[in-house]
């Protein structure tokens, strides 16, 4: 139950206030739930008395631990260190476009930005229509750019009557150095 507590305040603390009152209530319901079944042997025919209260509590507390270790989000640094050396560890998360890099359409980057994707292609480019694979989504074009109004996870890029397949894929890398 420290653990519990503890986490929850953790995220409470730092501004996220529905969620741990949602898991502890969550918690205090399933051990409603058991307590009488464990204890009285309702529905199993095998009462445990105080071991059973016992057990639902435990339960119930692995349960709402569970749930905290899940909503927490994962460190974005991180230090690793000996007695005598200390590296630190960054994590960064984005998007990457894949594509063939040889494609006939002259597409030459994607990116997004405050929801729409960006399509970058070479200046001998003319007309250019991208959809997505539900052949849903506009977007308009000015120059070598075409702007798609939203994103997804794949990208149909026709140039020139040249087709590229563009794929979005959600990316984290890792950055170490020496901390001072």
């Amino acid at each position: 139950m420290f653990v519990n507590a503890a986490l929850g305040s953790a995220l409470r603390a730092s501004g996220v206030v529905g969620i741990p009152t949602m898991i502890q209530s969550a918690t205090v319901v399933i051990n409603a739930i058991l307590a009488p079944i464990l204890v009285m042997g309702f529905l199993t025919g095998h009462p445990m008395g105080v071991a059973g209260a016992g057990l639902a509590s435990s339960i119930a507390a692995l349960f709402g631990m569970g749930a905290f270790v899940v909503t927490f989000n994962r460190a974005e640094r991180f230090t690793i260190s000996n007695d005598t050396d200390k590296v630190e560890v960054a994590r960064v998360t984005g998007t990457v476009y894949e594509f063939d890099a040889a494609n006939k359409a002259a597409l030459q980057s994607v990116f997004d930005e405050n929801g729409s994707t960006f399509f970058k292609f070479a200046d001998t480019v003319g007309k250019v229509t991208v959809a997505d694979v539900a052949h849903m989504g506009s977007g308009e074009q000015k120059g070598r750019f075409y702007k798609f109004n939203g994103t997804a996870e794949q990208f149909i890029v026709n140039a020139d009557g040249n087709v590229v397949n563009v794929t979005r894929k959600h990316d984290v890398r890792f950055f170490d150095r020496p901390k001072s």
